[in-house]
């Protein structure tokens, strides 16, 4: 048996905490499933509970779920429950589309009023080639639909990795054609895209591939981004800025849709940390 100790951490009124260890599933690009070899771990009930409760005397009104995907933990219903009860908001920071269920998608329209999408790649080739699990655009789009006309959530926030070795043009393209098909499924929808780099996570499959540097990544956004502007429903909506970007940072919001993604110089910096051997090391020492 594997013990694994943990604490919540939290700053003013918002706070995160840890439900398991490990995956059950083995995406090519995840350094969930490898770093335990495959063995999944979730904490006991009782004991999330009692961080939930520290958390709650603290004052804390919002908790982020920690988890390769929440929908691992065998007790998420009752874990998103015990937190309402409390009167905090629970963010799941990944989940699995596969495993999102009645209850979850309940919890999402009352309590967030957006739900998560983690595609994580940005075609359903792709998706296939890196072991994303076998679901299709269409099963998502059901998803999708049914958490509009039954739980009527219009605000939607889709995760893509783009990078990936062997991608091409066609496979980003994807992304608006997929765009596109949820739009449709009903009116007055707010999308927000977080694309990010593939990052080549030590001890994965994908760990000695291809770092793309900023400028790349930065091309490829601003690609997307004229691809995905004659979706924009401006008339809808009062926001209609574009923000300034640069290779740091890219952030694009006009109408009912964004792109969002995390500094792409810092990642950089991150993947020479993790990547590195000893020159880079002493490289990064002397800067």
């Amino acid at each position: 048996k594997i013990e694994i100790l943990h604490s919540p951490r939290f700053i003013l009124d918002e706070a995160s905490i840890i439900i398991d260890r490990g995956c059950k599933f083995g995406c090519d690009f995840c350094e969930y499933y490898y770093c335990l070899n495959g063995k999944y771990i979730s904490y006991n009930f009782e004991r999330i509970k009692k961080s939930i409760d520290y958390l709650s005397k603290k004052g804390v009104k919002k908790i982020y779920i920690y988890s390769a995907s929440a929908g691992n933990h065998p007790k998420i219903k009752d874990i998103l429950r015990y937190i309402e009860k409390k009167n905090i908001i629970a963010e799941l920071q990944a989940t699995r589309i596969e495993q999102l269920n009645e209850g979850m998608l309940s919890y999402f329209s009352k309590n967030l009023n957006h739900l998560p999408l983690n595609l994580d790649a940005p075609s359903e080739r792709v998706r296939k080639i890196v072991k994303k699990g076998s679901v299709s655009d269409d099963y998502i789009l059901e998803i999708a639909k049914k958490a509009y006309d039954k739980y009527k959530i219009k605000n939607f926030s889709i995760y893509y990795i783009i990078n990936y070795p062997n991608e091409t043009k066609k496979d980003r393209e994807e992304i608006y054609n997929f765009l596109k098909r949820i739009l449709a499924i009903g009116k007055n929808l707010s999308i927000n895209l977080y694309i990010n780099p593939l990052f080549p996570s030590p001890k994965t499959p994908l760990e000695r591939c291809k770092m793309e540097l900023p400028e790349v990544t930065y091309r490829r956004l601003n690609e997307i981004w004229d691809m995905i502007l004659p979706l924009i429903k401006k008339e809808k909506f009062t926001d209609t800025r574009v923000y300034k970007t640069s290779s740091h940072h890219y952030f694009k919001k006009q109408g009912n849709i964004s792109i969002i993604t995390i500094s792409l110089v810092d990642q950089l910096i991150e993947g020479l940390i993790l990547r590195g051997n000893k020159k880079a090391g002493e490289l990064l020492y002397d800067i």
